[in-house]
């Protein structure tokens, strides 16, 4: 089974601490935000404990297909220690994927990263190559992106994982009254068009967002 989790490693412990972080008073102190980074966990569920000795790794009694680095599962008596490894070297929040293969393999992952104290960029994530595209535009604020696939109807096979679109909204630093809708292919990651819209007051920064096809009429999650 192969796990991967978003977190920070400073405030994994405790909501409690990530709250805390997150206090006004604390953010006006920095131009900097807590970060997170996506983390791979491995752990063999066909391995036998009464064959592992302590301390051995169990996935050197494996061979996975994903490339795996530096990850471990190590049993410590009656329990398995898991090390997890960084997936890509980037910071990453708000990870979305392509949902027609939610609860299944799936290898394209979308997210936000920060370089300040606002997201900035939109990132494309191979976990397989573990390569990955970056989308930004100075001088801007980027939401949740959200990836809408462009055929659902086909048969799983002949579906095609980032075949679709990358939607998400851009907002000015200055002025804070212009908001634009961009949307990326998801393949390419190329800018295939955007809306521009001037607001008569500020408008803030997004947070989450689903994309309703039309023909939903309920929506539940």
């Amino acid at each position: 089974m192969i796990l991967r989790k978003i977190y920070n490693p400073n405030l994994f412990f405790s909501q409690f601490q990530i709250l805390n972080e997150l206090k006004f008073a604390k953010i006006e102190k920095t131009d900097r935000c807590p970060t997170a980074k996506i983390k791979r966990f491995v752990l063999p569920l066909t391995v036998d404990l009464t064959q592992v000795q302590n301390g051995e790794d169990l996935l050197y009694k494996n061979r996975f297909s994903v490339n795996v680095k530096s990850v471990s599962s190590t049993r410590k008596g009656i329990e398995i220690q898991l090390i997890p490894e960084d997936l890509v070297p980037e910071t990453l929040e708000f990870p979305r994927l392509n949902y027609e293969y939610s609860g299944k393999k799936y290898r394209y992952l979308y997210g936000l990263g920060n370089e300040y104290l606002h997201p900035n960029k939109i990132l494309k994530i191979d976990t397989e190559s573990r390569d990955v595209v970056v989308w930004k535009e100075p001088g801007h604020f980027v939401s949740e992106p959200i990836f809408v696939a462009r055929n659902i109807h086909l048969p799983e096979q002949e579906m095609e994982e980032d075949d679709g679109v990358v939607i998400f909204t851009l907002l000015n630093t200055s002025p804070y009254n212009t908001v634009q809708l961009v949307i990326l292919d998801g393949k390419t990651f190329k800018e295939l068009a955007r809306i521009k819209f001037l607001t008569k007051g500020e408008v803030v920064e997004g947070f989450h967002g689903i994309f309703v096809r039309r023909n939903h009429q309920i929506i539940r999650y």
